[in-house]
């Protein structure tokens, strides 16, 4: 999971403050590692559904006790307290009294009803206040608890002296700004480790942020609709750059919407009276229907012409050059690969193949507004140009016979083998994916800001747009043509020699000559051209749903991360910026303060959620889902000191 810099900032604090191991015989929580005690250890495994056996807390390595901490992070709200200093103290005490005992604190300090439920209302009250005042107050409350927990309980004395240490320490390190430093030293170590990651990655960063990690946002795999997040898996998957492109096509206040699909052919440049095609130039649509620069200068119109190109040479057989010999790897040789002409015999003086990349077939799975990509299959057409209503259009090739059909055929079987040899194909692929991935969001109205997504595309120089044409020239024996003295060519051939030799010209000797001379006077060579066109299509119909076991959630393993480019908006009732997930529904709050939002874990409650609660608290109706209600009653009805037997 991901977790954020201000957590890390508090919890560096936290642990240097609860030491290493400890089991002392009255210490409540029972043994202790990092702070984290084995009773809490126990309790959040059983919340995480952990029926087996529970690990000793001496038995954690030091990514499991951070993955507990980060755990009682986001479940108790910390996160939702904006000042850092007084998310710090507030953190501190959940970890070491417990979330009730310190929701309690903080309910005392703002001065509001005191339930032990760390709700919005209790969020909006803490924000609200000066945190100058909060902080002291919470550190009075919290320094006159250890006292009253001494008094009710004596042998708990042992503890006093440590546990006024550390508020002592937490207040010097608040008035001495340590919490807000580290957190300011973190975030310029992130920069300067992303600006050194993203350029081990690219050479060319060009139109893109460096302040995003491109080893995580080049990790794309889905989107959560509800949070507008991404989901991320562990490997390179889609890349940010190709969905930026993609979506800033889509996502084109001025595009139409039959003008939205991505393509990419190499059209020869017909000249008049020119008997043969000299050059072919780069087109891309949708720049070519609107005639402006859409996806011309980007990466992604590169990766669509370094494609179709290698394609062409392998289809023709033959390098750029036009007369050396495309090299195939051995072993796609020997799986049957090879040039279109070479599958099969071909009559014709000169041929005009045309070869489509395309993505054939999408497989996702969509669960609950989570939306991943799992795998595209990618299939080489082979298309014929017909006339239908005096319009010239692309037909598939079904003729099993047809070299081209064979040609494309076969590189459709071999596409994942051929792409080991020539990475642009799985490049290719990730690009099909981000297409597929793309036309999704903008289908499901998922946001974004236009002017960051053009900030996100990749810039290259794609010059000369006009390049020399791809032909094969070739001169086998089948393009030799006899050519045949006549008789009276012959005659002439003999006087000549005659002549030559200082022979009498005499009609036995030219007679003589005549019959030594062979019938066939030479050969006439033509030339064989064969040209190969085409280019790559985008655009998937045919989208399949995974098969799915019931039992397994795929997208459990994702992280989930921020869209880079997705809109910010403040909330109307406070200085928070608002979730993505709620500005995506066009809420114009945040959801401490939103009317939808659940008042203890502040999600969103859908059409889909049954039997939502109601209930009045402090003269203001709040909701919440059904399981939170009944957790909400659980925590304002258990005993204050409880949390002390835990923690």
């Amino acid at each position: 999971m991901v977790k954020d810099d201000k957590f890390h900032a508090c919890l560096k604090y936290i642990k240097e403050s609860e030491g290493g191991d400890s089991n002392h015989k009255n210490d409540k929580g029972g043994a202790t590692r990092q702070g984290l005690s084995q009773n809490a250890y126990n309790l959040y495994q059983k919340e995480l559904g952990n029926k087996g056996q529970v690990k000793s807390v001496f038995e954690l390595k030091n990514e499991e006790i951070e993955d507990f901490y980060y755990h009682q992070y986001k479940k108790y709200k910390v996160d939702k307290i904006e000042d850092i200093n007084s998310r710090y103290l507030y953190y501190d005490a959940v970890i070491l009294s417990g979330p009730g005992r310190a929701a309690r604190m903080a309910q005392s300090a703002c001065n509001i009803k005191v339930d032990g439920c760390f709700g919005k209302q209790s969020i909006a009250s803490v924000n609200s206040m000066d945190q100058k005042e909060f902080q002291n107050k919470f550190i009075n409350i919290k320094r006159n608890h250890f006292h009253n927990i001494v008094k009710n309980k004596p042998d708990q004395k042992v503890f006093l002296k440590g546990w006024l240490n550390r508020l002592d320490r937490t207040l010097s390190q608040i008035e001495n700004g340590t919490i807000q430093k580290e957190y300011d030293s973190m975030q310029s170590r992130k920069s300067i480790q992303i600006n050194k990651s993203n350029q081990q990655q690219t050479q060319n960063l060009n139109g893109i942020d460096c302040n995003v990690d491109l080893s995580v946002l080049n990790r794309i795999k889905g989107v959560n609709k509800m949070s507008a997040q991404f989901l991320i898996e562990s490997q390179e998957n889609i890349i940010l750059s190709d969905l930026a492109t993609v979506l800033s096509v889509l996502y084109d206040p001025k595009l139409k919407d039959e003008h939205k699909g991505i393509q990419f052919s190499l059209d020869p440049i017909i000249v008049p009276n020119q008997q043969e095609f000299k050059q072919q130039q780069k087109v891309c649509w949708p720049d070519s229907y609107v005639e402006r620069n859409i996806i011309q200068d980007t990466e992604l119109a590169k990766i669509l012409f370094d494609a179709d190109y290698l394609l062409k040479l392998m289809s023709l057989g033959v390098e750029a050059d036009g007369k050396t010999p495309f090299k195939y790897p051995l072993e796609l040789q020997q799986l049957g690969l090879n040039s279109c002409t070479s599958m099969g015999k071909q009559k014709q003086q000169q041929m005009l193949c045309r070869f489509w990349l395309v993505p054939q077939q999408c497989f996702y799975t969509s669960i609950n507004n989570k939306y991943m990509i799992d795998d595209i299959q990618v299939a080489c057409q082979a298309r014929q140009i017909e006339r239908v209503n005096n319009k010239l259009q692309d037909k598939i090739c079904q003729d099993v016979n047809d070299t081209a059909y064979q040609f494309a055929a076969k590189f459709t079987q071999l596409y994942d083998k051929i792409a080991k040899f020539y990475p642009i194909f799985n490049r290719l692929k990730q690009l099909f994916k981000a297409v597929a991935l793309g036309r999704w969001m903008y289908i499901n109205n998922v946001k974004t800001n236009y002017q960051e997504l053009i900030r996100f595309c990749k810039k290259v120089n794609n010059s000369p747009k006009a390049i020399p044409i791809l032909k094969y020239e070739k001169v086998g024996e089948e393009s030799k043509t006899p050519i045949y003295f006549t008789q009276s060519e012959k005659i002439q051939v003999a006087k000549d020699h005659l002549i030559e030799k200082g022979h009498p010209i005499t009609q036995d000797l030219i007679n003589q000559v005549v019959k030594q001379i062979p019938d066939i006077k030479g050969y006439q060579v033509s030339t064989q051209v064969q040209y190969s066109q085409g280019g790559v299509d985008t655009h998937c119909q045919n989208m399949i749903e995974s098969k799915q076991d019931p039992k397994i959630n795929r997208f459990n393993n994702l992280e989930e991360v921020d869209i880079p480019f997705f809109p910010q908006k403040k909330c109307s009732k406070c200085n928070r910026m608002i979730e993505s997930h709620l500005l995506n529904l066009d809420q114009n709050q945040c959801s401490i303060h939103s009317d939808y939002t659940c008042y203890l874990c502040l999600d969103l409650i859908t059409n889909e959620d049954l039997n939502p609660k109601g209930c009045v608290i402090n003269n203001y109706r709040y909701i919440f889902h059904q399981s939170c209600y009944n957790e909400y009653q659980d925590i304002i009805n258990c005993k204050q000191d409880n949390d002390d037997d835990i923690y």
